[in-house]
């Protein structure tokens, strides 16, 4: 994905909606360059972290004022896409990151949840972690195609699923918890977007 991302950065507009011109105001770390981004990444500084959130901002306004949109990343962590922002920065160092993230929420918008969707929570060595039950409906379909599952495809987190979920798990060296990690979503939604899961 990050490759793609890169490659047509300067084909997207920063925005959807701005003024008659195409204008809008840039706030706060939006102005900063991909450099900025990525030296602030690389110290682990505060500013790193607020990056993240400023992030954060732009995908819940985007969820709000995109038009057929619940949650533009339904299954996606902030670390994950915050990867995906550094190895595209890491080939437009001049870029505003404003520009990155944009490039960002237009490139995730076919993967995006189009109306909202019921949680479903399940326990990982770490705690409570949670899925929507739309992004296990798609991930029985992928694993269905894929055949490693042949029970219903109705979002549910049954023994069916995580099975299928350890097949799937087991063929891509990936720990074969039978869970919905970040990892696992990333290697079946999109191959290329797995190593940014960590």
């Amino acid at each position: 994905m990050a490759v793609a991302l890169a490659s047509s950065l300067l084909l997207v507009p920063p925005a959807h909606a701005a003024d008659a011109d195409g204008h809008f105001a840039i706030k706060g770390l939006g102005l900063q360059s991909c450099a900025d981004y990525l030296a602030a990444r690389e110290a682990q500084s505060p500013q790193y972290h607020q990056f993240g959130g400023w992030m954060n901002g732009y995908l819940s306004a985007s969820n709000r004022y995109e038009d057929d949109t619940f949650d533009l990343v339904p299954w996606q962590s902030t670390g994950m896409l915050a990867a995906w922002l550094a190895s595209v920065c890491e080939e437009n160092r001049d870029a505003q990151f404003v520009r990155v993230v944009a490039l960002l929420v237009n490139a995730l918008g076919e993967e995006r949840l189009r109306a909202r969707s019921a949680v479903v929570e399940y326990e990982t060595d770490a705690g409570t972690d949670y899925v929507y039950a739309e992004v296990l409906r798609r991930a029985q379909q992928r694993l269905a195609d894929a055949g490693l599952y042949a029970g219903p495809i109705n979002g549910a987190l049954d023994a069916a699923t995580k099975d299928a979920l350890r097949r799937f798990q087991a063929e891509r060296d990936l720990a074969a918890t039978g869970l919905p990690d970040q990892r696992t979503l990333a290697m079946l939604f999109d191959g290329r977007a797995a190593s940014a899961a960590d």
